[in-house]
Formats: structure tokens, sequence, C-alpha cells
């Protein structure tokens, strides 16, 4: 039994200008590409061989949806039409390829094979099957497709029909464990095309300028989300898309040539939380170059936000050098109680699953002063087989946190700009389905990351976290007896249990006479003061 009715008013449009004109600058320039090369070296970089993806693609005109297969860029590579059958060759199509998959242009050129569908067949016939009845699930996943990259926009201009096709498609990131990359509309101040940019499992991408549509999701499940998730170098929306695409590519190659890498790191969760943690926050072509999440910057709750992201770039700029950095460092499982905490290194990630009202915990320790922290969480919605309004969704809290000379934890929210300088240690968004902390200049010491699952109607949920420390630099606090990168009353307590104690070599002797005595105190309080 077929939904007829869905079939009527599917409007999808390309997420380009009608006519494009096309510079092929080298994007990789600003996506750490050439960064990686000279860390890993050219003959180690992931390429995405054997690696295979799908394009979904709107139709310029009849079966025009497919590129130019004889195209040198890309005309090494095998091609399966999975819609038509003989679809016609489309410049947009062709243009995708390129950035997605060129030879010379692309940060995954071998990646294949390369599956084709027309977008309207994709969502009603040929895969997804929104045109079906409720108890018909999408179709299997072809020849092992990982990424799908969808430079389209649309909608059926009704709010349920398109939240058929939303639920059917985060079933099936599930399901499959495919990673789905979508474009929002192109335009500063454009609206919003809920097709497909208002799933919640996808990874939405925008363009480095902000010329796109952001804001949040309206009138739709999951209403107050923050689009996009991500931006890219593309001049428009479509590129850029296929821009990110390329580089989840190399995140899966990577992972499945790394013997010593979990293979969880292929799991969307964990892939969309390391895309977004790598992120460039702070790329100076990027809008204006002040990415915020809007963290509160004075008072007792400072350092804390509801809005994750920021409500342009989303989570900044896709850095594929960064992103292999925290790839590669590897699986680090979270503790469930201090006994099991584990010691995490600066950069790693992890699929946690937790209870609700439990937590998974990971302990880090800084030598020196942090210029950069960026730490992102992502999990699923959950949509069974009748692809109703019974969905379920986590609601997960992320935070840092100090730990004391007992390592027991103690809250960084309302802590001044001697521990961390700005941005948030705790991310509480009611509505979104990612987490994420961004701190600068974060003090040397013991902290303790958490990942609560706080509610959302469910008994259990699980979580990508991804995390990247900069690299400590020593600094020299006068008075910080115990290295956090603080004087407070931490090193009070610790020149007290040495007092009197000292035989010439502890760090409480303040003055360097060989003993921890008045006059260290005297001093220490003058630092204080």
């Amino acid at each position: 039994m077929r939904y007829r009715g869905l079939s009527t008013g599917l409007l999808v449009a390309l997420v380009s200008s009608a006519t494009p004109m096309v510079c092929y600058a080298d994007f990789r320039i600003d996506t750490g590409y050439y960064e990686l090369i000279e860390r890993i070296g050219a003959e180690n970089m992931p390429t995405g061989d054997g690696v295979a993806v799908a394009q979904v693609e709107a139709s310029e005109g009849g079966t025009n949806y497919a590129p130019n297969t004889s195209d040198p860029e890309i005309s090494g590579h095998t091609f399966i039409d999975r819609s038509s059958g003989s679809p016609a060759s489309s410049s947009h199509a062709t243009t995708v390829a390129r950035w997605f998959y060129g030879s010379t242009v692309s940060m995954a050129p071998l990646a294949d094979d390369i599956n084709l569908y027309e977008a309207t067949g994709w969502v009603l016939d040929d895969f997804l099957r929104s045109n079906y009845s409720s108890s018909t699930a999408p179709l299997s996943m072809p020849a092992g497709i990982k990424v799908l990259n969808n430079s389209w926009i649309g909608s059926f201009g009704n709010v349920n029909n398109d939240q058929i096709v939303l639920r059917r498609m985060d079933y099936v990131v599930n399901r499959d464990q495919a990673i789905i990359v979508v474009g929002v509309n192109n335009g500063d101040g454009a609206a919003h095309q809920p097709l497909l940019a208002y799933g919640f499992n996808n990874i939405s991408v925008g363009v480095r300028s902000g010329n796109h549509a952001s804001g949040d999701i309206s009138s739709y499940e999951g209403s107050g989300r923050m689009l996009p998730l991500i931006c890219a170098p593309g001049e428009l929306s479509s590129w850029s898309t296929a821009i990110v695409s390329s580089a989840v590519v190399m995140l899966v190659d990577q992972v499945r040539d790394d013997p010593d890498l979990h293979t969880d790191g292929q799991k969307s969760e964990v892939v969309k939380a390391v895309i977004l943690a790598a992120a460039d926050h702070q790329d100076s072509g990027a809008d204006d170059g002040s990415w915020s999440n809007n963290p509160s910057d004075s008072g007792v709750d400072r350092g804390t936000t509801i809005r994750p992201l920021d409500p342009v770039q989303g989570a900044g700029q896709v850095d594929v050098d960064r992103g292999h950095l925290i790839m590669g460092n590897g699986r680090i499982i979270g503790g469930v109680s201090p006994a099991t905490t584990p010691e995490a290194a600066l950069r790693g990630w992890d699929r946690s699953f937790c209870l609700n009202g439990n937590a998974r915990t990971w302990n880090f320790t800084l030598g020196g002063m942090v210029e950069e922290v960026s730490i992102v969480a992502a999990w699923n919605r959950q949509v069974p087989v009748g692809f109703g309004s019974t969905w379920t969704l986590g609601d997960f809290d992320l935070e840092l946190v100090q730990l004391d000379l007992d390592d027991n934890p103690v809250s960084l929210v309302g802590a001044g700009p001697e521990v961390f300088g700005s941005g948030n240690v705790l991310s509480s968004s009611a509505v979104d389905n990612v987490e994420h902390l961004y701190i600068r200049n974060l003090a040397p010491g013991r902290y303790q990351l958490r990942l609560s699952l706080e509610g959302g109607g469910v008994a259990n949920s699980t979580a990508g976290i991804a995390w990247y420390f900069s690299d400590p630099e020593i600094v020299d606090v006068p008075g910080d007896i115990n290295g956090d990168g603080a004087v407070n009353v931490d090193d009070l307590l610790q020149l007290l249990s040495e007092y009197g104690q000292c035989n010439g070599s502890c760090d409480s002797d303040l003055d360097g006479d060989g003993d921890s005595d008045v006059d260290d105190l005297l001093q220490l309080l003058q630092y204080m003061s």
C-alpha cells in the first residue's frame, strides 16, 4: 500500500544559483588540509579509498541529476545509478562531485563507489520510501554506502509530510550508521527549508561567509534547535556541503585504515561529535570572526549556556587536521565512578552509553595554560518503524569541573577569569541534540569532563563525545603553589599542610630559604590580596 498523496507537492531545489559561476580555488587551504599533510606526510593522508558514498541531487530538468562522468576530475570513479537508470548530466551535480570526490580538488579523491540518486526519487520511492505505508521501512542501504551528500533543499509545503521524511531519514542513520550531510538555504536572512536540514541525526552545513539561512527551527519537531551545525569555505551551501562530506569520508577512512582505532569511530554520533569539536572557531575569514555560543560572562552563572552553537557559524569552520588529531588519539571510555574514571589525553573521543540520571567522566591534568578547549557531545533521535510521533530523544548536559586536592569535583560555574578566560564550562540546551563547551585560556590544574543524561523521557541513551585541548603553555604565576594557574585557598591549604615540614625542596617555600614558615605565609597572603 502506498500513500499516493505524499508524492504531490514535493518541491526540491539546488542549494546554488541557477547558473553557478564556480571558481575552483583551493578550499583545502582553509580546512586544515595542508597542515595535516605537514604533520603526517602526504603518503599517510586518508583519501577515502574504498569508502562508498552517495550523491543525492535535485534534477535540473527531467533526468538531469548526474555529474558529467567524463569530466577528468571524476572520470576514474565507478558510478551506480539508483534512480532512473539512465540519468543525464547536471552542471550542479558535476560541481558537487568535484568538491566531494574530485581527483585533484577534493579531500577524498579515492572515495568509491559513487551511488547516484535523484532527490525526489530518493525521498519517495527509491530509498526512504516516504510514499509507502507507515509499516514499510526504507530500503536496505545498498553497496555499503557510508556517507550521503545532499546538496539540495525542499519541502512538501506540509509539516506532517515533511516530518515523515525527516523521521525516516533519522531512522536510516540509526539503522545503517550512515552519515548524512545536508545543506541549508543560501542567503543571509533567507528562510530555512525543512528538507533535509530539520533532521536530528544529520550534519547541516552553511558557508564560511555566513551568507546562508540561520536561526532556530520553528513549527516542526525539535523547535528551537539551532542551524546550521558547521560551515565550510564553499561560496555556496552546495559546495560547502560537499566539502564537509569529504571531511567525513576522511575520518571514516582513517578509522578503517588504523587497526588501533576502535570501529565505533565510524558511528554516526562519533563522527558528528569529532567534526564539530574539531571546527575552527577563530577563523578570521568566517563571518566577522566573533564566534560565540552566548555564554553568561559574569555573575554566579558565568560560564553557562543553553545555546550550544554560534547562531550563524554553528560549531565553526571544518578543520580536518584537528579532526584527524582527535580521531587518531583513539577511544577513551568514560568512567562511571571515581575509581573507573580514566586519565584522558588532550584529544580523544568515546561513544558513551548512559543511564538516565547518571554520568560518564574523564579526568585531565593540564601542566600549563590551555589557550583553547573544544568539546562536543552529539546523540541521535530514536525513531521506530511506523514513523509517527512516538520517537524519543535523550537530554544530555556537558560540563567541565575542577578537581580539588582530594580529586573531588568543584563546579567552575561562576569562577573568575583567573580559572578560565572566557567561554562556557556548562552546556545545557533543553532542545538541541548537541552540547558544546568552548573555553579560552583555561588555567593549569586538574579537571573532569562530565557527560550526564538528565532526562528526555528515556531510560538510557548513547552519545558520541569528542574533545580537543590545545597544547598547554607553561605559565609562572607567583604564589601558585599547586600549579593550577591560580592563587587561591587551595594554595593556602597546601602551604599549611607543609608548614614547618619543609626539608628544603617544597613548593610552599616561596621565599626560597629552605623552609615553609610564617614568611612564606605572609608572602602568599600578599599574592592573594
